[in-house]
């Protein structure tokens, strides 16, 4: 890992300041014919139910669950809440201006991020991880916005279920254009550098694709919520910069706590942190109310959304990003991170190209179900 990768997280914050496009509201559709599909795909993905989540009346610390399958997903219903954080929450962001968003449709999120040993499967035996000694049950990382869509649409195929995403002009980071994406994929053209992306079958926005897909925003922090309304989901956060916090280090990893001891991996000492830091494990910290693991720390996760700098001009039902963009967002902080950069409303890093790799960024996938 480049000695940069800590500054990045300070400067990307600044990298694009735009404006939305004009409110609009996504009309809602009735996918219940795909119920039956449904249950197979989730076989077909390894994904174990879990009973739908519902958020609670009042939120208490999780306790430890079982360690989930990996690769399972967790029933979330539709459903509204407080997106983004108040004024007065301790190292509020501009960015993330708080309103009441309602998501109509129900959907299915994986219960952990996509591991090395996942990828690695479904991308003709390719892992770009740096940190490919952490083991295969670590998150897989170094990848770009669009070689994650490509896993998507991957899982979508084995699960006999319509890719979402269309593409075309498909450029390799290695050996230039490819005809299709999985021929990016491989130790010699390493990925996928560019490409346009679209939705297939007709859909118009991510919520309406039947296949598997990168959640949106909204969905990310609906899910990573599990109906909580402090910075964390298992309560305030205390704590600022790379100093330890007694709620956050319950739940994630993050630059306190990240230490390693498998060869590559960081000296984040100049910055407070262990000598030899980075990635760990997917679900080894407590999962918030509905069942997810890792959603603060371990790595950043890529969602649907091209940035846009202010989310209070994004429509308040089923909300999307901008039409288009060079950067997008990712959420939830990382085994580098500060502390306030794992709060759960954090998306200061949202600034991302879309091409852009960074050993301390994953993903995992969501799939509408109705």
């Amino acid at each position: 890992m480049k000695k940069g990768w800590f500054l990045f997280l300070f400067a990307s914050f600044a990298l694009v300041l735009v404006h939305c496009g004009p409110k609009s509201e996504t009309p809602v559709t009735d996918q219940q014919k795909q119920q039956a599909t449904a249950e197979q795909a989730t076989q077909a993905a390894a994904a174990e139910q879990v009973p739908v989540a519902q958020a609670p009346a009042a939120v208490e610390a999780p306790a430890v669950k079982p360690l989930p399958k990996v690769g399972a997903f967790v029933p979330i219903k539709a459903g509204s809440f407080m997106m983004g954080s108040p004024a007065e929450e301790q190292e509020h962001l501009s960015n993330e201006f708080q309103r009441e968003v309602t998501l109509t449709r129900d959907f299915e999120i994986m219960a952990t991020e996509v591991t090395q040993a996942e990828f690695q499967k479904r991308m003709n035996g390719y892992n770009p991880s740096q940190f490919k000694a952490c083991g295969e049950k670590c998150p897989v990382e170094s990848l770009s916005w669009y070689d994650a869509a490509a896993y998507a649409n991957a899982l979508s195929r084995e699960a006999k279920l319509p890719p979402c995403y269309t593409f075309t002009g498909v450029v390799c980071v290695e050996g230039g254009a490819a005809q299709n994406e999985m021929e990016c994929f491989s130790e010699e053209r390493k990925g996928i550098d560019a490409a346009k992306i679209g939705f297939a079958d007709g859909a118009k926005t991510p919520y309406e694709c039947k296949g598997y897909r990168l959640p949106t925003e909204a969905e990310w922090e609906y899910a990573a919520r599990a109906g909580s309304s402090s910075s964390l989901y298992i309560g305030e956060l205390t704590a600022s910069n790379c100093t330890s916090d007694p709620n956050l280090d319950k739940i994630a990893w993050y630059c306190v706590n990240s230490h390693v001891d498998y060869a590559g991996c960081y000296d984040a000492s100049d910055i407070g942190g262990p000598s030899c830091s980075g990635p760990k494990p997917v679900a080894e910290k407590t999962p918030n109310g509905w069942g997810l693991y890792d959603t603060a720390g371990n790595v950043y996760e890529w969602t649907s959304d091209w940035y846009c700098e202010n989310i209070g001009e994004l429509p308040k039902i089923d909300p999307i990003g901008k039409p288009s963009g060079t950067a997008k967002v990712d959420r939830g902080g990382s085994w580098g991170s500060n502390a306030q950069n794992c709060r759960t409303a954090f998306r200061g890093s949202g600034a991302v190209p879309a091409n852009h790799r960074y050993d301390a960024r994953g993903f995992r996938l969501v799939r509408t179900t109705k």
